[in-house]
């Protein structure tokens, strides 16, 4: 699932639009804003619609820049 667009946000913690490569479908997921995230969590998400993750599609996961630098606390 890819990162489409985020609705809602309060400080790391957000909401979002992720959108399957697979299939187009469009979920809502929330989620926290670090690169972790990005890069571990979200590729292995499963579309509802068809079943395939970022990773079962042979695809890598996209660069999402992060509001807040990784040693700033917020």
């Amino acid at each position: 699932m890819k990162l489409a667009k985020i609705t809602w946000r309060s400080r790391r913690d957000f909401t979002g639009n992720y959108k399957c490569e697979g299939c187009g479908n469009i979920e809502s997921h929330s989620g926290y804003d670090d690169a972790n995230f990005h890069q571990n969590v979200t590729p292995r998400w499963k579309c509802k619609k068809c079943g395939k993750s970022t990773l079962d599609l042979g695809l890598k996961a996209e660069e999402v820049q992060t509001k807040y630098r990784a040693d700033q606390v917020v």
